[in-house]
């Protein structure tokens, strides 16, 4: 499965991204995926999070996870600093709420925030990821357990990612900004990432 096809995946052009997509779904048919997703269901029973993720495969360039999301789980606004890569739900839906940084604070502890859309993704659908464009974001499973495969290039990544705690909601008063309390983690070291 490590093979030469991996720098296929989000290198430019329709045709290398559907070269990395079907990359990306051939580990559906893996042995590590089956191995993955008995992991995943273990996770799930002991996380009071209701998201856990497994790492099916990790170079010094890609890592393909697979997330498991219980009914109506979020998994938090985060970003992946520095990384660019592909999400394939390949079970249930997920909702995407993506952010963008809308005005620097001099404290590192407090962003601004701006909403740049939301996607719905079903079974099959795809969205992909980069260094400047939909790298904050936040998923909600819908009504039904979610799988999503997840495939992200590392090459000049940074080590520490952020958490975002949005402090209000309302965007009416503040210009389309959303203020944020941000917490800096080192990047897979949530206790239902394994």
């Amino acid at each position: 499965m490590a093979n030469l096809t991996e720098n296929r995946l989000c290198c430019g052009g329709k045709a290398r991204l559907k070269a990395g997509l079907a990359w990306l779904r051939s580990w559906i048919t893996s042995p590590q995926y089956e191995a993955g997703l008995a992991q995943i269901d273990q996770l799930l029973a002991r996380s009071t999070s209701r998201w856990a993720g497994h790492t099916l495969y990790e170079s010094s360039d890609w890592r393909v996870a697979l997330f498991g999301m219980a009914p109506w789980a979020e998994l938090p606004l985060h970003d992946h600093p520095g990384t660019r890569g592909l999400v394939h739900v390949v079970d249930g839906t997920v909702r995407v709420n993506r952010f963008e940084i809308g005005r620097a604070r001099s404290s590192t502890r407090f962003a601004e925030l701006r909403h740049r859309g939301s996607r719905h993704l079903v079974t099959g659908d795809s969205e992909v990821f980069g260094r400047r464009y939909h790298n904050i974001h936040a998923l909600q499973a819908g009504a039904e357990r979610t799988l999503i495969l997840s495939a992200r290039n590392r090459l000049g990544a940074e080590r520490e990612g952020s958490l975002y705690t949005p402090l209000s909601s309302d965007e009416s008063n503040l210009n389309g900004l959303i203020p944020a309390f941000v917490l800096k983690h080192q990047l897979h070291a949530h206790p239902t990432m394994e």
